[in-house]
């Protein structure tokens, strides 16, 4: 492979993350925790403990943002020590039909868990499968990273790892179908995983006798997406008590008589995105959950409305809002899984075009900033800045990156102001600052946000950007 074809090669993977998305075949599930025993070599042992109930559960669900609170409550007389599991099912890289997905890189960047208010560590137990054989040693190996499919934003594709291995090694990993290829574009072939993914986050808790733990989980989740869920009904149904192909949509997607109507009204393709959680994994502590309490609620910073549908206990839901429902269920034993659609059209005008060549580089720009901004350590209400900071990007490590790209200097010294505002929860209207942030895992819009949220040196430092901004003629 010549340079020239190699860069080609990258800079088209790039654009074709940005643009048209990764694709998983599997529904990507995040489940409710449970007692296990261990990890022996084909997978989780599940065990059964019925001293612990789960007293209260509060699961806030966004297409980008999912929140669950517990409370557990041992009810015996002796303290118990439990593995305590949050397992996430097979899912899968690639194309396997017409159903898009949406992946952010790295995967699960935000995970985090709390116990009684405080972090807790947790470990991770990852597996690559390919028809339920294990190839996680063969994977370790060669220094590809299962979880993300070697996609993550710190290292090249996967396809870029496939062809630095030797044709040995390269023909090895075809013949055990560790590889599969994409259609040839312009001659050249694209290399892409085939295994799933099993992944688990795992860590030891002690339950004291008669007495209640507060465990709290948050994270960015992956969604599925469609821009054809016409099309994609089989995949994206939820509802098992229809046959997705030859029911009418609204009936897949469990829309009320309200949302009927707004569906009626669209003149474009609607966008689908469906954020799934698996609850009956619950039924492995003592049964039932006391108080059950759901939040689905769709994001208003959007460019165009959104709307949330589920087919979940559909008649316990309870419209707040047009963009919040919420259910509360006492005594609940889960018999099914929660699929939470995200719906949305844009107007005629809005309807999306083929990218020009200037839409492809701010949306590789875009990336670039998403990428330091996700894990950038925040300084700017405790020190003054200099050129030094727009000029450069500083990792989560202290390291500083020369710019050298004016575009990407005029965008940083943007995102640098724009990030004083957004450290406070600052709501964008500026279609790429709310793209940047909301990406980033730390961001946590507050529609009560005010500018005298800000202290003294952060004033200073928007102050200083803005007059940074003109000098250079960036405004």
């Amino acid at each position: 492979m010549t340079a020239d074809s190699f860069k080609s090669r990258c800079s088209r993977s790039i654009i074709s993350f940005l643009v048209l998305l990764f694709l998983l075949s599997s529904r990507y599930v995040i489940a409710n925790e449970m007692p296990i025993e261990g990890f022996p070599a084909n997978g989780v042992v599940v065990r059964d403990e019925r001293n612990i109930q789960i007293e209260r559960e509060d699961l806030y669900i966004r297409s980008n943002r999912i929140e669950v609170s517990y409370t557990f409550r041992n009810v015996s007389d002796k303290d118990i020590s439990s593995m305590v599991a949050f397992p996430i099912p097979l899912h899968q890289y690639g194309a396997r039909g017409d159903m898009p997905w949406h992946i952010d890189y790295p995967i699960h960047s935000d995970f985090k868990i709390e116990v009684n208010g405080v972090p807790q560590n947790y470990e991770e137990y990852t597996r690559g499968l390919i028809k339920g054989k294990d190839y996680t040693d063969t994977l370790n190996r060669l220094n590809i990273s299962i979880k993300d499919f070697n996609q993550s934003r710190w290292g090249g594709p996967f396809d870029r790892k496939f062809y630095e291995q030797t044709e040995a090694v390269q023909k090895k990993l075809t013949d055990m179908g560790v590889v599969e290829f994409e259609e040839p574009i312009e001659g050249e072939q694209y290399a892409r995983p085939a295994w799933s993914v099993e992944t688990t986050y795992f860590w030891r808790q002690v339950f004291p006798a008669r007495s209640a733990v507060q465990v709290k989980l948050s994270y960015k989740p992956n969604r599925s997406y469609t821009q054809n869920p016409e099309q994609d009904k089989v995949t994206i149904n939820r509802n098992k008590s229809i046959n997705p192909r030859t029911a009418d949509l609204s009936e897949i997607l469990c829309l009320n008589d309200e949302l009927k109507k707004w569906e009626k009204k669209r003149k474009t393709r609607m966008f689908t995105s469906v954020v799934d959680y698996t609850l009956t994994t619950a039924n492995h502590w003592k049964k039932p959950i006391k108080e059950f309490h759901l939040i689905i609620e769709a994001d208003t910073r959007r460019a165009h409305n959104e709307r949330v549908s589920t087919c979940f206990e559909h008649a316990q839901l309870k419209k707040i809002t047009d963009y919040r429902y919420e259910a509360t269920i006492n005594n609940f034993e889960p018999k099914d899984e929660i699929g939470a659609y995200f719906l949305s059209y844009p107007d005629e005008e809005q309807q999306p075009t083929e990218l020009t060549p200037g839409e492809r580089l701010l949306n590789e720009q875009i990336d670039i900033m998403i990428r330091f901004y996700e894990h950038k350590r925040y300084e700017g209400n405790e020190r003054l800045y200099d050129p030094d900071d727009i000029l450069n990007q500083r990792s989560s490590a202290g390291d500083r990156f020369l710019i050298k790209d004016e575009n990407i200097k005029r965008l940083n010294a943007r995102v640098l102001r724009n990030e004083i505002y957004a450290r406070h929860g600052r709501i964008f209207t500026s279609p790429d600052m709310i793209r940047i942030f909301d990406g980033v895992p730390w961001y946590k819009p507050k529609p009560e946000f005010n500018e005298s949220d800000l202290n003294d040196i952060e004033k200073e430092n928007v102050n200083f950007i803005l007059d940074f901004e003109k000098k250079k003629g960036w405004n």
